[in-house]
């Protein structure tokens, strides 16, 4: 029985490896596109509309193969903060906008480490802000 326990952890932590380095290469891919289109002169707001779209239609997608009806695959998206998620939403865009406006003047090794160093300033921050330990 605990072999069969051991089996199916590993089995779950061997996905979870998988995904993540499946991720993080999706998203290397992502910021090198991002950089070659940068310097082809698309401007960051045509990124992050064709982004975003993308996003509507693969969600719309999804929701659709869940549930074979697209009205009823849509309340899956309902939410009572939606003032919440809209400033999350505002923020990503803005987040995603200074990303992109950082590549026309930045090396994307530069501009990709920053971005990974925010974790560790948003926990040193969360100490002094939130007063988390």
């Amino acid at each position: 029985m605990q072999t069969k326990n051991w089996i199916e952890k590993s089995n779950k932590n061997l996905n979870g490896i998988l995904l993540m380095t499946a991720g993080i290469f999706v998203v290397s891919l992502d910021d090198a596109g991002s950089k070659y289109l940068v310097e082809a002169d698309y401007h960051p707001f045509q990124l992050m509309g064709l982004s975003a779209w993308i996003v509507v239609f693969i969600l719309l997608t999804i929701s659709v193969a869940r549930k074979r009806n697209l009205s009823l695959g849509l309340s899956a998206f309902r939410t009572e903060h939606w003032r919440r998620h809209m400033v999350r939403a505002c923020l990503s865009v803005v987040t995603g906008l200074f990303f992109l406006f950082s590549l026309k003047f930045f090396k994307l090794v530069d501009v990709t480490i920053i971005f990974f160093m925010s974790p560790i300033a948003m926990t040193a921050l969360s100490a002094v802000f939130l007063k988390e330990h």
